[in-house]
């Protein structure tokens, strides 16, 4: 092995001219790695009192004390949906980067985990097999200090983020560490992080130290978050300083570069978290005006029916808008944009776009406040996804954590309530506890656009209205009339209509009023059919409540 050394130090001179590594081991930092490394669940409360997203650029701020760039910041929560792309795309970007340093803690993470296709020589443990190595080859572009983790048993989050069949048994798993610790040994650049050893520490398995502070029992169990997948931010932080005591071991940075002190660090971090949410976000008009044109170009790709290009213009999208600060003129138009998502993105890998867009938006949704218009976007793209549930569950955790939502959130919550009425009751009362007033404004539209009212008055507003309504439910150019008395068979259908939009508030307040009675709000759902067997009659809301119990059951006999 030794007859190899001076070809491997002729050749890592060459790729360290090529990769552009330069001097001061941590000066110019690339962060590259998945939801673990983007802080998927991570966040932390600064002094201002807001939540911010705790991901490894924050942490790599708290921790290192030497001088250096803003972290060339990579790391990808959708790196899941195409392990292999995302490993191409990242290290891509990483090399035009030139880094002093590579982080990449859970980078070859989903090159193990990613389901392997159904069909190849060998199977399952020859596809992961193959997959670590090609992503190894990838990594020998640079000589700069690249510090990977290894390759974790994560089985204890079987259920909860993870399939039984994405789990290697252990021979496997420990087959493939084999293989990256064969890798690193000649290529004293690389720096193994022992994630496996952090895992079975929090798992109730032997104890990790890091920075002097020993990790067992309930101080380790705090290393990962409840799905036993993602780290915390503790955990981020255990991480990255075991990484710099390796670096630091073989002399490749000095004791007073980091702060070697994990209760140091944390307490650092909602500052730098807060910082670095400042300096992400840019509220330009050149920024809002390239989304614009990004916006066109997307729409025009869809007219095309270019997939690749649609897709490519969205990915810019979601990248720039990650980066305003708050909502400005125009961002309609970018809605508008977004509604084309359900009509006419009709491309076979439809659904992995949107997902991948919407995991990419999702360490910035997950704190406790999101940016609203933010959260709005995801909304959207999750809506358009089917995943409904998924903005139900968001918004009643914020109601859990915040009690008062705000009014900035209005329009999402409307998304997450009408995602709740039909199946999921208890969520419905939490995002909504004041039943009596969303029921009240049902009653007050009903009044509002009550057309036997309408009928009865000859105002210019009232024959308007009736003329309206004429043309919406008719769709006729011709159809009009000037008096409650003209056109008889125009006014019974009319009252037809009136009686139908009767039946459909119904309908919406007997969710209500099962909600309620599944929740053990007996006062409410009393409350919610005296007023409507009042206003209906008592054979129209008896329908709505056995429509409202089964979404099967006929609709309503109307004369």
């Amino acid at each position: 092995m030794q007859r190899n050394f001076p070809h491997r130090w002729i050749a890592l001179l060459g790729v360290f001219l090529l990769a552009g590594c330069h001097s001061g081991p941590l000066g110019r930092p690339v962060i590259v790695g998945a939801s673990a490394s983007a802080g998927f669940g991570s966040q932390v409360t600064a002094s201002d009192g807001k939540t911010y997203l705790a991901d490894m650029n924050a942490v790599y701020d708290a921790a290192v004390l030497a001088g250096h760039d803003d972290p060339e910041f990579l790391a990808d929560a959708a790196f899941f949906l195409d392990a292999r792309a995302s490993v191409r795309r990242q290290l891509d970007a990483a090399i035009k980067a030139e880094p002093s340093v590579v982080v990449g803690f859970d980078f070859l993470f989903w090159s193990v985990y990613s389901p392997p296709p159904a069909q190849i020589a060998g199977g399952a443990e020859a596809a992961r097999r193959e997959a670590v190595r090609g992503v190894l080859r990838d990594l020998e572009v640079f000589s700069c200090p690249l510090m990977l983790g290894d390759i974790p048993d994560m089985r204890g989050a079987i259920g909860s983020m993870l399939a039984a069949s994405q789990v290697p048994p252990p021979d496997e798993l420990a087959a493939l560490n084999d293989i990256l610790h064969t890798w690193a040994a000649t290529r004293p650049n690389v720096v193994i992080v022992p994630l496996s050893q952090l895992n079975q520490a929090a798992m109730g398995g032997p104890p990790l130290t890091v920075g002097g502070v020993v990790y067992a029992g309930d101080s380790a169990a705090q290393l990962l978050q409840a799905d036993h997948l993602h780290p915390t931010t503790e955990g981020l932080v255990v991480m990255f300083l075991a990484g710099l005591e390796e670096m630091h071991s073989r002399g490749i940075i000095k004791s007073d570069e980091y702060a070697n002190d994990p209760a140091r660090v944390l307490a650092a971090i909602p500052a730098a978290a807060r910082e670095i949410d400042e300096k992400r976000k840019d509220s330009g008009i050149f920024t809002l005006l390239s989304i614009k044109d990004e916006a066109d170009a997307f729409d025009a790709a869809l007219d095309r029916r270019d997939c690749q290009a649609a897709g490519k213009h969205f990915d810019t999208i979601i990248e720039q808008a990650t980066h305003i600060k708050a909502q400005l003129d125009g961002w309609v138009e970018i809605q508008a944009t977004l509604l084309l998502l359900r009509y006419r993105f009709t491309c076979p890998d439809y659904l992995q776009h949107l997902n991948t867009w919407r995991n990419r938006l999702r360490p910035q949704i997950d704190v406790s406040r999101p940016d609203p218009w933010l959260l709005h976007l995801w909304s959207r793209l999750s809506s358009s996804a089917g995943a409904s549930p998924e903005i139900t569950a968001r918004m009643v955790r914020m109601r859990e954590e915040l009690g008062d939502i705000g009014k900035e959130y209005d329009s999402v919550l409307d998304d997450a309530i009408s995602a709740a009425k039909r199946n999921d009751s208890r969520s419905l009362l939490t995002l909504a506890p004041d039943v009596r007033a969303r029921v009240r404004l049902i009653i007050q539209s009903m009044e509002r656009y009550n057309l036997s009212t309408l009928m009865r008055g000859d105002s210019p507003e009232d024959r308007e209205l009736r003329q309206s309504y004429w043309s919406y439910y008719q769709e006729s150019k011709d159809a009009h009339f000037t008096t409650p008395e003209e056109d008889a068979e125009q006014m019974i259908s009319i009252e037809r209509l009136r009686l139908q939009d009767q039946a459909r508030y119904a309908d919406d307040a007997a969710l209500w009023e099962f909600a309620c009675r599944e929740q053990g709000r007996i006062e409410d759902a009393n409350w919610i059919s005296s007023q409507f067997e009042t206003l209906v009659g008592t054979e129209v809301w008896a329908q709505s409540r056995a429509q409202a119990r089964d979404p099967n059951e006929r609709r309503h006999d109307l004369p």
